[in-house]
């Protein structure tokens, strides 16, 4: 028998953090990575220039080609093919979202997140350029009890992104059931459909005992990159 007692949590879906890993020729071992700019969250909570570099307006995201190690051309293995960039992507550590023009238009942000946004210039392999993005930093992550306190408050259609602070140095960001709603009418799939238990355990949420806060997608090739079939682990 299920006793769980509903929290604002119910209203939110962990989102997947795609990890960008294509391999496009198995025999040769060609795959699909792509530079990223880091972020560090130092003890006192501040952002750090000796330890990070900050995504700024306008700044390139770039997929590149790799393998065995080393940077190589993708564009033969791209010929004739239209390359897909993410609609959604934490590609900066995991404090910044990047979302495509479809995405940002469905989100609804609040300052109080401590969330700073602007355009974002995402590059394929071939070096053609794609604007039409924007990235979204979340530079203070709520504790959870907090967070929820904070958007019980709200109506339900203006509760933005929560981004957590489950304990020390790990952070979750969630997003809420309406967005995921909107993002599904445009074909957009980047959250988990089923919320792990944990998450509805706001005591457990809170203790140094919870780790599950990571997401990965897996793309064994192009072709399963392009139709968006991939294989989902957590840890």
């Amino acid at each position: 028998m299920n006793t769980h007692q509903k929290t604002l949590l119910d209203e939110y879906i962990p989102l997947i953090i795609p990890s960008i890993e294509i391999s496009i020729d198995t025999e040769e071992g060609v795959g699909l990575s792509y530079s990223h700019f880091e972020w560090c969250r130092t003890q006192d909570v501040e952002r750090d220039s000796d330890y990070m570099q900050v995504f700024g307006e306008g700044e390139t995201l770039e997929f590149t080609g790799y393998a065995g190690g080393s940077e190589v051309d993708l564009e033969p293995y791209l010929k004739g093919r239209t390359f897909r960039l993410p609609e959604v992507s934490f590609a900066f550590g995991d404090k910044t979202l990047v979302v495509s023009e479809a995405a940002m238009s469905v989100l609804t942000l609040s300052r109080k997140m401590g969330t700073t946004k602007g355009t974002a210039v995402l590059a394929d392999p071939t070096g053609k350029t794609h604007p039409g993005y924007h990235y979204i930093s979340f530079c203070k992550p709520l504790p959870v009890d907090r967070a929820i306190k904070r958007f019980e408050k709200m109506p339900e259609s203006e509760r933005p992104f929560i981004y957590l602070e489950l304990k020390e140095f790990d952070e979750m960001v969630m997003v809420h059931k309406s967005v995921c709603k909107k993002w599904s009418d445009l074909g957009i799939d980047c959250f988990l459909s089923d919320v792990p238990d944990a998450y509805h355990n706001l005591k457990y949420l809170c203790s140094d005992e919870f780790s599950f806060t990571s997401h990965e997608m897996w793309f064994d090739s192009l072709d399963d990159w392009q139709e968006n079939n991939f294989d989902y682990s957590s840890f």
